[in-house]
């Protein structure tokens, strides 16, 4: 169990390392970009400003870097789940 939890990691590292700097710019640019979009449909939908914000830049991360949500992220898509389908974001993988 624990070698295959290890080799998880080396093989995440590495998936990182082949990834060059110009890539990672643009891929950073372009969540800033629709993580900002993304905040403010969140807001019209009466999600609290951190709390948007917060759940607006885990979207933006799942959605172009594939990276999926921490556990206090998850608990405010949970949270606010419905305000998020609403604005159009929602995607059942965000909780998984």
């Amino acid at each position: 169990m624990l070698n295959v939890a290890v080799s998880s990691i080396i093989s995440d590292i590495a998936s990182l390392a082949d990834v060059d700097q110009p890539q990672k710019s643009e891929m950073n640019a372009r969540i800033k970009q629709i993580g900002v979009l993304y905040w403010v449909k969140l807001m019209r939908e009466g999600i609290p400003r951190q709390d948007s914000r917060t759940i607006a830049a885990a979207i933006a991360k799942f959605k172009i870097a594939e990276r999926q949500p921490n556990s206090s992220q998850k608990r405010l898509i949970s949270q606010y789940s419905a305000s998020i389908c609403r604005a159009g974001l929602w995607d059942s993988r965000l909780l998984q």
